[in-house]
């Protein structure tokens, strides 16, 4: 007959055993769920950062339309940059080739803009011989637009055979204003001058007076000739309309 061995546990180790079951509990406490005690404060603050990013989303999604139209405006008050520093560019890079002169980077386009003009200034870094250098300024000079080195810096490489150094070229464009529309004339600009009156010699012999002298001879009649000889005012008589 199998005999059942009871496990029996003074009262000095009962408490040995509560107490290290205490501790094994803090320590798991202190490395598995103190450290995430903030995680929910910091998931609180993402969350409400998350959904302020949308919202702001949001609004500039819906002004969206009235953008585009600012940026049709601004195009229209600066138009063709973009193809300004290409043509540029392509000039420049056009010079390069005809010089034999070698480009070694380009800096960023800047735009400088005035009431008349838009300016376009590239920077290069060459690396060449002084033959090569002078030629490719003259061949600068000889391009169909409006370019000028605005900057101008050299010094020897390393081994003492090239020259290198930054070029900054500027290119000036006309400044293209918007199209304004043109107010029309008023009407009376439009209106034609009276033509001018030409009186008969009869209407003007009806207006005068005629005086006649005290004396029993007949009154001749009028020649035909005499009256259309006579006095007609003209054009030049009268003054012109102003």
């Amino acid at each position: 007959m199998a005999t059942r061995s009871k496990i029996t546990l003074t009262t000095g180790e009962r408490r040995l055993l509560v107490l290290v079951g205490l501790v094994v509990f803090i320590l798991l406490n202190m490395w598995l769920v103190w450290p995430h005690a903030g995680d929910w404060k910091k998931f609180k603050l993402a969350l409400k950062s998350a959904k302020n990013e949308l919202e702001h989303k949001r609004q500039v999604v819906a002004r969206l339309p009235e953008l585009q139209t600012k940026v049709k405006e601004y195009e229209k008050l600066n138009p063709g940059l973009e193809s300004h520093s290409l043509e540029l560019l392509r000039t420049i890079q056009t010079k390069a080739t005809l010089a034999k002169i070698n480009i070694t980077s380009y800096s960023p386009a800047r735009t400088v803009t005035n009431e008349f003009f838009v300016e376009q200034l590239q920077t290069i870094t060459v690396q060449g011989r002084e033959p090569q250098i002078i030629e490719f300024l003259y061949q600068l000079g000889l391009s169909e637009a409006l370019l000028r080195v605005r900057g101008l810096s050299l010094r020897p490489d390393a081994t003492r055979q090239y020259l290198v150094g930054n070029i900054t070229i500027a290119a000036s464009y006309p400044r293209q204003s918007p199209e304004t529309t043109v107010q029309p004339l008023t009407q009376r600009a439009f209106q034609k001058p009276s033509s001018p009156t030409h009186i008969s010699a009869t209407q003007s012999l009806s207006r005068a007076p005629i005086h006649l002298a005290q004396s029993n001879a007949p009154i001749a009649a009028p020649n035909p000739r005499s009256i259309t000889n006579s006095t007609i005012i003209t054009n030049q008589n009268l003054p012109k309309p102003r």
